[in-house]
């Protein structure tokens, strides 16, 4: 018998996705607690987090710190120790989930990455690097590597993971590196004086999922400090310059940094690296300083001004900082802008439902009703831009305005805001995905098998449901099929019974 097909289109109500993120609390283990174990000859050091404990270098043992129900995520593992002379000058640290090992040197005291007060004092602990957890176990061992002598020990105190927001990595740290020039270290920055050709300071993040990231940076200003420093990228961005005479803007905070958004990229291949080199500058006391670059992901879709997708039309325009706006500048033209036009070209987009948002820095001379227009049938909305923008939505801790919804059905969509008689401003414009074409519905039927396709957002839960009628129907879940998680752009089900002469489906995307 031949199959046949029937073709059912489904509307559904739109969900808005949250940027917010659920964090958990700080986990500690240290001696003592159910997760702490040792083998070998450990002892009481005295002091510490919980109780220090100590073994000779001599000897090949561990102490170990175990993890267990931890909700998926990415996590910073930090420890902390009792600091002395006579101290492990490379105390060797493994890790599960396939972290890269790390060694510190516990005869100087740990940084102060995280302060955790245990009841009686505060403690400093220092960060060993970034995990993701998938399985809800990790574990951390500290060997006494038989390395060293009688009179050197390592010391064991206390783990902590915290559930992370941001891949972040500091001078010092897994993933930094500098070349050339010989920097300066400041402690909890590095530096190189202008002129220094070839002068460069890396930050690698690798295991990455492939996805939409947030690039963002800090450094540590002075009136000496130079204002043009230059970050290139791996992958998918422009180089970015900032003035380091100036703070970051703090369009992110992690890890006690005030983070400045240096663009939007989407990572494929697990391996991305910010570079930031000297700038060539002839000055002999501007410096370029490095600290730390992150990571942040994030559900919407960012076009800066400037950055590839971003277009101008029209005399006139210019760039200026330093008003609030997102990254690290905004175009304006002034006067008579009829004829200017900024545009946002998005492409590559999975087809479906998209909050449109923008955002500017207000000024009491910007246009009091820019139109801001867009493909696809979008329809115009006006703002005020001598107004801030309502904070719809944070993005990287910049507020933008949500100016309407539009369908993508072609994987592209182009926003557009033009002048009139008054200065007109041109920041980011950003897309958030709030649900997927409505699904269109297959079903093939051989007379006692029913097979089921859809077209389906990746991630989302789906209910396969039935009724009897279409005049009074009453729709429940047809065999069990609910909750059928999207793995990809169609989802099927297959070689499911059929049930009853004649009966109606639909499918509900949750």
């Amino acid at each position: 018998m031949k199959k046949k097909f029937i073709r059912l289109s489904i509307t559904m109500a739109a969900v808005l996705l949250s940027g917010a993120v659920a964090l958990a609390a700080t986990n500690v283990v240290s001696f003592g607690d159910a997760g702490y174990g040792e083998t070998g000859s450990w002892a009481n050091a005295g002091g510490g987090y919980s109780f220090a404990r100590y073994d000779t270098t001599s000897t090949d043992e561990t102490a170990s710190w175990s993890f267990n129900g931890l909700a998926d995520g990415l996590y910073a593992v930090y420890t902390t120790w009792t600091f002395l002379g006579n101290r492990s000058t490379n105390a060797p640290y493994a890790f599960t989930d396939g972290m890269a090992s790390n060694t510190v040197n516990q005869r100087f005291a740990p940084a102060a990455n995280l302060v955790l007060n245990n009841g009686t004092s505060d403690f400093n602990f220092q960060k060993l690097g970034l995990v993701y957890i998938s399985d809800g176990d990790f574990m951390v061992t500290l060997s006494s590597d038989g390395e060293g002598g009688a009179d050197t020990f390592v010391i064991a105190d206390a783990v902590a993971l915290v559930p992370a927001d941001a891949y972040v990595v500091s001078v010092g740290e897994e993933g930094y590196s500098d070349t050339g020039a010989p920097w300066g270290n400041a402690g909890s920055f590095r530096f190189v004086n202008d002129g220094n050709a070839g002068a460069s300071a890396s930050w690698t993040f690798s295991g990455l999922a492939d996805g939409t990231y947030g690039v963002l940076a800090t450094w540590v200003q002075d009136g000496n400090r130079s204002p043009e420093a230059p970050y290139s990228f791996s992958q998918g961005l422009a180089t970015v310059t900032v003035n380091q005479k100036l703070a970051p803007a703090a369009h992110h905070q992690a890890e006690g940094y005030d983070l400045q958004m240096l663009g939007q990229v989407a990572i494929t291949g697990g391996v991305f690296t910010v570079t930031l080199t000297d700038d060539d500058s002839t000055v002999a006391d501007t410096f370029v300083i490095a600290q730390a670059v992150a990571l942040v992901t994030t559900d919407a879709l960012v076009i800066d001004n400037l950055d590839s997708g971003y277009s101008e039309a029209g005399p006139g325009w210019a760039t200026w900082q330093g008003q609030g706006e997102y990254g690290s500048d905004f175009r304006f033209v002034s006067g008579s802008t009829s004829n200017n036009t900024a545009s946002w070209a998005f492409t590559g987009l999975q087809n479906g439902i998209y909050d449109v948002l923008a955002c500017w820095p207000a000024d009491p001379s910007a246009s009091p009703s820019a139109p801001y227009s867009g493909s696809d049938g979008f329809a115009t909305a006006t703002v005020n831009q001598t107004n801030a923008p309502s904070a719809d939505k944070m993005i990287f801790g910049t507020a933008f305005q949500n100016l309407g919804s539009v369908t993508v059905i072609d994987g592209t969509f182009t926003g557009n805001v033009t002048g009139g008689a008054a200065q007109l401003r041109a920041d980011a414009m950003a897309l958030v995905q709030v649900a997927g074409l409505p699904p269109i519905l297959q079903i093939a039927s051989d007379g006692s098998a029913l097979d089921f396709a859809w077209s389906s957002l990746v991630g989302k839960l789906y209910d396969l449901e039935s009724t009897d009628s279409l005049t009074e129907p009453v729709w429940s879940g047809y065999g069990g099929y609910t909750n059928i998680m999207a793995v990809g752009d169609t989802t099927t089900v297959t070689n499911v019974p059929a049930a009853g002469p004649e009966m109606f489906f639909r499918v509900i995307e949750k």
